[in-house]
């Protein structure tokens, strides 16, 4: 319909004829079309903070949803808490790799019937993946349990995971699609319907002197459900189903994913192993003093990954239609944009973090100071070099952000398992920051020369172009 009303345009005498044919409008009707529009319009200009506010709705959730579980459960189980949020993040990593991350860049290219098709096609890739995964920890829980290489609480809230991921998934499938298409209300409007869901089930929860970990999960996996599918009945005439389409569609996403796979699978690894190792090593309460010290550092989350959803999809955008070299300015601004506005975070981290710890969570995660400025200055670098890493990816570059993330696996094995083992939580998170300066001085120099290899044989502009016409 949209390649419709664009390809037709009538005379404005012909439009006003038909409008004064119409029957008269309603004050009421005038005034909710007239408030409307006002919305759509602030929607549109304040973009950036609205992903802003966002991603404060759901970091002030899961910052709240580990508190509780910390303070009422204890660090065991927000230990066990902690393990499956790695699955989580896992899964919905690799599945934004082979879904959304290719949306987001290829979507500013394609015509608006051509990316009704791609969408539908990706969400069909979405849900196979999510089944994939859900039966995948099913059987490892299982498996584990049965040989003894895990605990029975483990097992369980694996398990638990496994039967609410789909749901998870989808939920985060649609956030991203919302900020591919610059649409930060609608990853608002989802997020507020699930984090109110998700916390007036605990509210329960603590009501009746019932909260676990794998109650919670449960929890977070029915307001998922119930925000995913209020926002797929919304859009539903925004997918275009195309059976070749979707086989076609799969292959050229292949091209373009194979390597971002890989590199996103040694990424996670590098990152979500950690806790793994800490439990083996030292339990899972040792595992849930790093789940609250992590949860004290998030508090810099709204910053980084709020502007971080907002500014990837417009790093592939101003890409698609300025070109290279509007590209690199428009990098540079937002990676100094970053840097200021999370360093004040990060300095009260610094001084006041083992007080805000033991404040929030109690006396028995007192002692980690260290833990949480390693922790905080892992956060500036990882966001000043976002945006570089964002820049990467429009450009294609995958296998250079592959042999980086080799590097940062190479580097948990060779110091960082020794690390962990010797010095628990505070050799971690000492281990994560050295990988993380060491990475980034990589992705940094990778970014710049491609830079200049490109700016030589690109054109300063580039216009919207299509992939593949139907």
């Amino acid at each position: 319909m949209n390649d419709k009303l664009n390809a037709v345009t009538a005379p404005i005498g012909i439009v006003g004829d038909i409008s004064a044919r119409e029957p008269p409008r309603s004050r009421a009707w005038t005034l909710t079309r007239s408030m409307s529009g006002k919305a759509s319009v602030l929607a549109r200009r304040h973009r950036g903070l609205i992903a802003l506010c966002d991603q404060g709705v759901v970091s002030a959730t899961n910052f709240a949803t580990g508190v509780i579980i910390g303070r009422v459960c204890g660090k065991a189980e927000l230990g066990v808490y902690m393990l499956a949020w790695t699955l989580i993040t896992l899964t919905t990593d690799i599945s934004a790799t082979l879904t959304t991350t290719p949306y987001t860049v290829f979507s500013p290219q394609l015509r608006p019937r051509r990316r009704s098709q791609y969408l539908a096609s990706i969400l069909g890739y979405q849900l196979l993946l999510s089944m994939l995964f859900a039966l995948t920890m099913a059987a490892g829980g299982l498996l584990g349990s049965w040989r003894g290489w895990v605990s029975p609480s483990v097992a369980g809230v694996v398990t638990t995971t496994a039967a609410v991921i789909t749901f998870l998934n989808l939920r985060e499938f649609v956030r991203r699609v919302s900020f591919a298409d610059l649409r930060m209300h609608w990853a608002l409007a989802i997020d507020a319907i699930a984090c109110l869901a998700q916390l007036g089930g605990m509210l329960l929860l603590l009501h009746f002197g019932g909260l676990t970990a794998s109650r919670t999960l449960t929890l977070l996996g029915i307001s998922c459900s119930v925000a995913a599918g209020t926002w797929l009945t919304v859009h539903r005439r925004a997918f275009l189903c195309h059976t070749r389409i979707f086989a076609q569609d799969f292959t050229r996403t292949w091209q373009f994913t194979k390597w971002v796979l890989a590199s996103c699978i040694l990424s996670v690894f590098a990152r979500y192993l950690y806790p793994w190792v800490l439990t083996a090593f030292h339990g899972t309460s040792v595992t849930g003093i790093w789940a609250a010290c992590l949860g004290i550092v998030a508090l810099g989350n709204p910053v980084l990954m709020g502007l971080g959803n907002y500014v990837g999809p417009k790093i592939a955008t101003v890409y698609a239609i300025s070109g290279i070299a509007t590209m690199k300015r428009y990098v540079y601004r937002a990676s100094l944009l970053f840097a200021l506005m999370l360093l004040p975070v990060v300095l009260i981290l610094a001084a006041w973090g083992d007080h805000i710890v033991t404040g929030l969570y109690g006396s028995a995660y007192a002692g980690n100071g260290g833990v949480i400025l390693l922790l905080a200055l892992n956060l500036l670098i990882t966001a000043f070099t976002y945006p570089f890493f964002c820049g990467l990816f429009t450009l294609e570059c995958t296998k250079a952000d592959l042999l980086i993330n080799l590097v940062a696996v190479t580097l948990l094995f060779t110091i960082g398992i020794a690390a962990v083992k010797s010095y628990a939580a505070l050799g971690t998170a000492a281990t994560l920051f050295a990988t993380t300066v060491v990475t980034s001085a990589i992705r940094l120099g990778v970014f710049t020369r491609e830079l200049r290899r490109r700016s030589a044989t690109q054109p300063a502009t580039r216009g919207p172009v299509a992939l593949t016409s139907c």
